[in-house]
């Protein structure tokens, strides 16, 4: 059982176990076991009593058993994942890099996956520009992707003034940068951390007469299948788009920072450096009137990226900064250079007591144990190549996440955005031992949905954006900080009572029926 201390104020939730607080209410969403009208508090105690470690078993329970996944035969082949990467000249290695060429011609054991002897049906081919995918549903109406392992390049869209036939093989032999076995390794990682993932299965998926037209693209290839919403309950999830509307269209629906924060670690010590805003879905947990999200990361491709090539280094202090590869050193602000704005939007309740409970407690998930044996879950003639090598840089990394974590905390929170919705909202602004507090609340029920303290030394501006509806921002004379603060009040009629010793710069409509009763260091700019 895991530990919990949670408490309710104003509804608002806060814990020391954001992870656990959101497993047990899946656990209650699976059930249907509690009331929803029942007040949030009793919900909470109520699935904190009943959910315990059962949640987790089930969240992980294979789905083989369940419905036939092609590959309950247990015949394997040994078969390389890629032949594209051997056999470089000396040349290629210094450009382009030595990478894991090794790895990726290796022959390993795997299982062979046949289409005719699954319940699988095939919806769809899909896929992006370097990898293909083909969407399938099982017997009991779940959505399930089977990718291509090795990425084809040659279909890659290029502005017309590079040269294809020079680009596409060069950029091809960059994919031997990838790590090719990382989707089994990082889902050790997840399972143990308490972030839901897909469980991939990597396979040979053999010449069968049941992949019909598909055959020439799958078949005698290296595949990951998985579920293409891992929920535990199956439901649908949200993209990261969809989410951001429905949190800045109505004040009850929030993100599990704390969960989400954790999940971005896991990112942080595999070096996944590919982690923008399509590479999460989103799940819903209700608990009384608040509608909880959290995020499910997907398409692990690069992690655990590394690349000695004299054209990848160069690429990166030019532009790509993120590519600085799996070391035992953190390099976290340029490795997630793809992710700041990510980061900003969606772990902005966060202050720096909270990053360091969290990275602590992952650490502490983390263990030497834990890392043996995700480690172990690549293949094992891979693993006597690259196994002991992977274990001591990710102890190293993890390690040194707290303070490379907390550095680049400091980083994405040297200017803070807090965002209202579309409905009525009060945010009061009050200072106490040289912090600044910004707590935001429905403007008729009182429940809070936004509050943080910040400190000076790490924030330098706040941006308050009430967005719609009639708001009211308050800051009375005795508040003092030398942060400064910019609120803009969007749509509505709004009441501003802003009299601090803090520069403050208020943006509003002048057609907006507003008030204001302003005064100190308080300043306003109006427009048409």
């Amino acid at each position: 059982m895991l530990g919990v201390c949670v408490s309710i104020e104003g509804n608002h939730l806060h814990g020391d176990d954001y992870s656990f607080l959101f497993a047990s209410a899946i656990a209650h969403k699976l059930a249907g076991i509690v009331n929803e009208s029942a007040r949030a508090s009793d919900i909470l105690i109520y699935m904190i009593q009943r959910a315990g470690f059962f949640f987790l078993m089930l969240m992980y329970l294979p789905a083989m058993g369940q419905v036939k996944l092609g590959i309950e035969s247990r015949d394997s082949v040994t078969r390389q994942a890629s032949k594209k990467y051997e056999g470089a000249t000396f040349l290629t290695k210094v450009l382009l890099g030595s990478n894991y060429r090794d790895v990726w011609a290796h022959p390993v054991k795997v299982q062979v996956f046949r289409m005719s002897e699954s319940d699988f049906t095939i919806t769809q081919l899909g896929g992006g520009q370097q990898t293909l995918s083909l969407r399938m549903k099982d017997k009991l109406g779940r959505e399930w992707v089977l990718r291509t392992l090795d990425k084809d390049i040659s279909r890659l869209r290029l502005p017309g003034l590079i040269p294809k036939s020079l680009f596409i093989p060069m950029a091809q032999q960059l994919i031997s940068a990838g790590f090719p076995y990382s989707h089994n390794i990082v889902y050790e990682l997840a399972r143990t951390t308490v972030i839901v993932a897909a469980r991939p299965y990597l396979v040979w998926v053999d010449d069968d007469a049941g992949l019909k037209e598909h055959r020439k693209i799958f078949a005698n290839r290296f595949c990951v299948l998985e579920q293409r919403e891992p929920t535990p309950d199956d439901s649908d999830t949200k993209s990261t788009e969809t989410v951001l509307e429905k949190i800045t269209g109505e004040n009850d629906h929030l993100v599990v920072q704390k969960n989400l924060l954790k999940a971005r670690l896991l990112d942080m010590l595999v070096a996944d450096w590919d982690r923008h805003a399509d590479q999460w879905r989103w799940d819903k947990v209700d608990i009384g009137t608040e509608n909880y999200y959290y995020g499910i990361p997907r398409d692990r491709d690069q992690a655990f990226f590394l690349s000695d090539g004299v054209i990848p280094k160069l690429v990166q202090w030019f532009g790509m900064k993120q590519l600085v590869g799996f070391q035992k050193e953190l390099h976290l602000k340029k490795m997630n250079w793809k992710s700041w704005t990510f980061d900003r939007t969606f772990l902005n309740e966060l202050g720096v007591t909270e990053w360091k409970d969290v990275i602590k407690q992952f650490q502490k998930q983390v263990s030497d144990t834990v890392i043996e044996r995700a480690v172990k879950q690549m293949p094992p003639e891979i693993f006597e190549m690259e196994g002991q090598q992977f274990i001591e840089k990710l102890k190293s990394r993890r390690n040194a996440l707290l303070d490379a974590g907390i550095e680049y905390y400091r980083y994405i929170s040297q200017v803070v955005v807090v965002n209202g919705s579309q409905e009525n909202e009060k945010f009061f602004i009050t200072s106490s031992n040289g912090q600044l507090t910004v707590t935001g609340s429905d403007a008729s029920s009182g429940r809070v949905f936004y509050q943080r303290s910040f400190d000076d030394q790490d924030t330098w501006k706040i941006i308050i954006n009430g967005l719609g509806g009639k708001d009211v921002f308050i800051m009375d004379s005795s508040v003092s900080s030398k942060i400064r603060i910019e609120i803009s009040g969007g749509a509505g009629a709004d009441t501003y009572s802003i009299k601090g010793d803090v520069h403050t710069m208020i943006r509003d409509d002048k057609s907006n029926e507003n008030q204001f009763d302003i005064a100190g260091r308080a300043r306003k700019k109006l427009t048409k």
